[in-house]
């Protein structure tokens, strides 16, 4: 374990952020338990999970028939910041603990499997602004609407992902989803049920050729829940930049 004493400026519910870095190991589940003052602030925090990072180990490759295989999924070491969450989907929010103003000790224990940690952050979350609010301070720097020809990006390969499991797929319901081809087998989408658990993330890196504004539009189908709303939260490098994104 590893145990930090911090100095808080107010009573208040802060949330915990790690920089945190998986050793590889063949993909086991990582866990921390916290202790907050030499308790477990809820019953939570005796088994915290952190995502590794993965990312297909190749391009798609096809068989002697032309179908495409699921590409090997190979772990990505790397640093990471998370925010700690409860990924049952029991809450949408991050796990807080109510510090009164003054002196704490905050405990970190390791489960069965190591990790490196480079900072331990506490913070107080904060309301995202909406849209027309966000919107207007972009337009008061300066930024407008670019005039470019549509950036498209294949959603099938992302740069990263927070599960193995989360891998390309086919729709074979619709000729319009590409790549297509009658009576072979295009692994052209992703997610379904490998992506429906609650902290499960997929990251794409694009290129924007210059500042600006750009819309963003996702092409997408839900016909798992029937009858039900699903949610995804969108991030831009690494952060929600408005309430309607949350």
């Amino acid at each position: 374990w590893a145990e930090w004493t911090v100095k808080v400026p107010a009573d208040a519910a802060y949330v915990i952020q790690l920089d945190y870095a998986a050793e590889e190991n063949i993909g086991q589940i990582l866990e921390v338990m916290l202790e907050v003052d030499g308790k477990h602030p809820f019953r939570e925090a005796t088994g915290l999970t952190l995502k590794r990072l993965w990312q297909d180990a190749s391009e798609i490759t096809q068989d002697s028939h032309g179908n495409d295989l699921v590409p090997e999924q190979k772990e990505v070491v790397a640093w990471q910041q998370a925010t700690l969450i409860d990924i049952t989907g029991y809450t949408n929010n991050a796990y807080q603990v109510a510090l009164t103003a003054g002196t704490h000790k905050i405990r970190l224990m390791a489960g069965d499997y190591p990790l490196y940690l480079s900072g331990v952050t506490l913070g107080v979350e904060e309301t995202l602004a909406d849209y027309a609010t966000v919107l207007s301070r972009w337009q008061a720097e300066g930024l407008q609407p670019v005039d470019t020809d549509p950036l498209t990006y294949a959603a099938e390969t992302p740069k990263l992902k927070s599960d193995r499991t989360i891998f390309p797929v086919y729709d074979l319901s619709n000729a319009s989803t590409v790549p297509s081809e009658p009576g072979i087998i295009k692994r052209n989408v992703i997610g379904g049920t490998n992506w429906k658990k609650a902290g499960e993330w997929i990251t794409y890196e694009v290129n924007a050729p210059e500042d600006g504004l750009y819309v963003l539009t996702l092409k997408y189908r839900q016909n798992i829940s029937m009858d039900t709303t699903v949610y995804r939260d969108i991030y831009v490098n690494g952060e929600i930049p408005y309430a309607e994104f949350e």
